[in-house]
């Protein structure tokens, strides 16, 4: 019984310490993911830029304040036959992503829909010939 005390003393300091570290990392995450995420510009060309052909590559750069890397643009198309997402692309090292679809275009856009809350969303949109 005498031992106890010594226990629970020893490690609900530990505990509470262990919690503390916790949010500090959290919100030192939190912060830097906040600070990236303020991206400004994208870019979106389609070639071939016409209509009707067999595939096309979509290629594109984002541009943000901290790192543009790793940052997944999503792909959107209209068309009188197909409407809706083809597809994802991740941003290399210097913010560039490429694509290539064989769905039928007539207008492409790519967002990037994890910016800011109320700062906007960085899209592009491409309208093909």
């Amino acid at each position: 019984m005498v031992h106890k005390p010594i226990i629970i003393s020893v490690i609900a300091p530990m505990t509470v310490a262990g919690i503390l570290i916790m949010a500090i990392l959290a919100n030192q995450a939190f912060a830097q993911a906040q600070q990236e995420e303020k991206c400004s510009a994208l870019t979106l060309d389609v070639s071939p830029d016409t209509k009707g052909a067999s595939s096309y590559t979509l290629t594109g750069k984002l541009t943000c304040e901290g790192s543009s890397a790793g940052k997944t643009i999503v792909l959107t198309s209209t068309n009188v036959n197909y409407f809706g997402r083809i597809g994802t692309a991740v941003t290399g090292p210097d913010g560039t992503f490429s694509f290539t679809t064989t769905k039928p275009l007539e207008r492409a856009s790519a967002w990037y829909l994890n910016g800011p809350i109320g700062g906007g969303i960085p899209n592009s949109v491409t309208n093909l010939k």
